[in-house]
């Protein structure tokens, strides 16, 4: 089980993270409308899914005598399919930052809307394709005996699972490694083009760098996550246990850099980002933000109290009040 040291930034980091996406999903502006921003949304989106199943696959214990493995077999297969689509996704984002970079205009809208859908139809349709495994999955249990806790799915669905991840992320490298060395190219070509001709020529350039900056931190804290689900694949194949054991611990801290280095940057180094972020209280009760925050946070905390104790095995939390006291809860 994760201890409250992983829960709790997970908890803060994901609810900022899920602010900014709702923040840019819902503004009017036409400068977030662009391909990068629907996939960073979209990118978001499937990072926070594979969060928040982690930990609930992770935090909480799973008993087939209860009914839970279903809620553990559940979000293992969302785990996997928000994995795979934030892959994906930063795949489109580092190629279609060379595209931008290929256009004499530098024009961030020059793909059709057609064509965005359908990438994120196959964002949306190959990660759910691939939980297939999971489904039929059987388990393996503490100490072995049926009907205690559940530790994992069945060696051969792990070993199918870390097949599917280690041949995903493989490609991810090839493919984001081309991009981006490519793009790099293309700003070192832009800069000796432009030069310091004039003010606009520099705002161009450093758009445009801040842009590759940001694409770069995308592309390259997921290819920490990526070398590591390698070396998770390769030790379970090997059967290296303890060498396993030693990777699974510092997961958290990798898939943390993953998933929050891309925002904050983004945040950092965006004006307009930050202008969405950062407005007058007057706005911000006109459109009722401080009801919604304060609704979502205590929601989280009680939907977190529920779970703990709709999954405890403890015979004390089995009477008729707890039971009542979860369904009214939800």
């Amino acid at each position: 089980m994760a201890g409250w040291g992983e829960v709790i930034p997970d908890l803060i980091l994901s609810f900022l993270y899920a602010f900014l996406l709702i923040r840019l999903l819902t503004t009017s502006d036409e400068y977030f409308k662009t391909p990068f921003f629907t996939f960073f949304i979209a990118t978001g989106i499937y990072s926070i899914i594979a969060v928040f199943t982690y930990q609930i696959t992770s935090q909480f214990p799973y008993n087939e005598r209860f009914g839970t493995a279903y809620i553990y077999k559940t979000a293992h297969a969302f785990n996997t399919f928000g994995a795979i689509g934030a892959t994906l996704g930063k795949t489109f984002i580092a190629i279609h930052r060379y595209f931008v970079m290929r256009t004499k205009d530098f024009t961030e809208k020059k793909r059709s809307r057609t064509m965005i859908m359908r990438l994120l139809c196959v964002q949306f349709a190959f990660p759910l394709m691939l939980t297939g495994p999971v489904w039929p999955a059987s388990f393996v249990y503490r100490n072995g005996y049926l009907n205690d806790q559940i530790v994992a799915l069945s060696s051969l669905n792990t070993l199918i699972m870390k097949a599917i991840s280690v041949c995903s992320y493989t490609l991810y490298i090839i493919c984001n490694g081309i991009f981006t060395a490519l793009t790099s190219r293309e700003l070192v070509r832009l800069r000796r083009i432009i030069g310091d001709d004039t003010e606009t020529s520099r705002s161009t350039v450093v758009q445009q760098r801040n842009m590759f900056i940001i694409v770069t931190v995308c592309s390259a804290s997921h290819l920490i996550k990526s070398m590591q689900q390698l070396a998770m694949g390769e030790s379970i194949y090997e059967d290296k246990y303890p060498f396993h054991k030693n990777i699974v611990v510092q997961y958290p801290l990798v898939n943390g850099l993953a998933t929050y280095s891309a925002p904050i940057f983004l945040v950092k180094l965006s004006a307009n980002v930050r202008s969405r972020l950062i407005f007058s209280r007057k706005n911000r009760l006109e459109a009722g933000w401080d009801e919604l925050i304060i609704d979502i946070v205590l929601s989280s905390l009680y939907m977190y109290l529920l779970l703990r104790l709709v999954t405890t095995s403890n015979a004390f939390f089995k009477t008729t009040l707890y039971t009542f006291f979860i369904a009214t809860g939800y």
